[in-house]
């Protein structure tokens, strides 16, 4: 089992050193356009990250692999790559904490200016545009009169019959009603409408459907995108156990040999090039195991078998290299134990008499452990190297287990 750890970490020491050099480096670049401050429209080839916060620049080439040119929002007034479009503009942003822990208690916003690119969530007789600011903070603004106008908001501390409570200064609201001309079709949706991009789009979907305006451009919300797949493969297993008072500790258990099989669900997070998911397992492993101690007056034998209902849940970094997509994930599994077979046998070298015993008074039936793993997808199918170490089958104060276990796992998306 050594052999294998040494394998893991550097596999992983290298998979790693290559992620982290890769994910700043790769460039990505597709045709878009820059409006110079003059008005002029030049195109040419964007390096699109796909954003999840407002870019604070991008990188411009008027063709492919020729100079690269940095451009900030004082430099342009517009660009638009993929089906994204993002205006330079210099706008108010809210600034007050949003850690809950930290809210002040003052409903009035601390407001500063920033000169920024903002993200085209609508365009046409009404628009709509979209900022995340330096604090992670979500901004809205709506365009009149050559002027982007912030969407107001903020939570704060109050005080309810004796209680501390969260509050909201939803001035947004009120705003909005003007801007979207009082319209009672809308009435009911807007009341209800949350600072958020969803909330935010579905409101203005509704306006247009109830006008007679017309959007010139939308840029549809980003959704989480649910994979499900199956997954089966080799676990290879070894345990260990630490303790001053139990003769378990002296027996050899032999690395167990396993299958393990379930599905998946994994939740890819929009944005960033879809590199984050929350990855998500419910399978079936059983795990044996056999162990001899031999002195002078006995032959112990044990035997352990659980069958573990095992749920694992990952945060999976993902790379795209051509056809192949790399990942490594790191997370918790919790194995809960269907079914146990606790046996210990005890043959006596004088007289072959034996005595049969529970191997453990107190098994563990709930074994946590900590996995990292890494691998790769081609098409719908999935490999994967996966190491986890786990608490063990122990439930004795004064005896400590651990177990290590190796996966080779084939997954298949459906």
């Amino acid at each position: 089992m050594r052999k294998y750890n040494k394998i893991i970490r550097i596999f992983t020491f290298l998979f790693i050193l290559f992620s982290c050099q890769t994910a700043y480096s790769q460039q990505n670049y597709l045709s878009g356009y820059i409006i110079r401050l003059n008005g002029d429209t030049i195109y040419g080839y964007i390096d699109y990250r796909n954003w999840k916060t407002n870019p604070v620049q991008i990188s411009f080439e008027n063709l492919l692999d020729s100079n690269e040119i940095i451009y900030t929002p004082f430099d342009i007034k517009e660009f638009g790559v993929a089906d994204e479009k993002y205006k330079s503009a210099t706008v108010e942003t809210e600034v007050s904490q949003i850690i809950e822990s930290k809210l002040d208690e003052n409903q009035e916003l601390n407001l500063e200016y920033e000169k920024v690119f903002l993200q085209t969530m609508f365009e046409g007789s009404k628009n709509l545009y979209y900022y995340r600011n330096r604090i992670d903070k979500d901004q809205f603004y709506v365009f009149v009169d050559s002027t982007y106008f912030l969407l107001k908001y903020k939570k704060y501390l109050g005080e309810i019959n004796g209680l501390n409570v969260v509050l909201e200064n939803k001035n947004y609201i009120a705003a909005l009603t003007y801007y979207l001309d009082n319209c009672s079709e809308i009435n009911k949706l807007l009341q209800a409408t949350k600072y958020n991009k969803a909330s935010m789009e579905k409101l203005f979907l509704l306006y247009f459907d109830n006008s007679e305006s017309q959007i010139s451009f939308y840029k549809k919300t980003e959704k989480i995108i649910v994979q499900f797949g199956v997954l089966a493969g080799l676990a290879i297993t070894k345990i260990e156990f630490k303790s001053q008072y139990n003769d378990i500790v002296y027996a050899n258990f032999k690395n167990n040999y396993n299958y393990s099989a379930g599905l998946y669900i994994n939740l890819v997070i929009p944005r960033n090039l879809k590199r984050w998911s929350i990855y998500n397992e419910l399978v079936l492993h059983q795990t044996n195991y056999y162990g001899e101690y031999n002195n002078y007056i006995y032959l112990t034998k044990y035997n352990i078998k659980l069958l573990y209902l095992k749920i694992s849940n990952f945060a999976r970094f993902n790379y795209q290299i051509g056809n192949m997509k790399i990942f490594i994930n790191a997370g918790l599994s919790n194995g809960f134990s269907l079914n146990t077979i606790n046996e210990k046998k005890e043959i006596s070298h004088l007289t072959s008499e034996i005595k049969e015993y529970s191997a453990l008074e107190y098994l563990r039936t709930h074994e946590q452990s900590l996995a990292f793993g890494t691998g790769c997808f081609y098409n719908r199918f999935s490999f994967e190297i996966r190491f986890e170490r786990g608490n063990g089958i122990s439930d004795y104060r004064s005896m400590s287990s651990f177990t290590k276990r190796l996966y080779f796992l084939l997954g298949f998306r459906i």
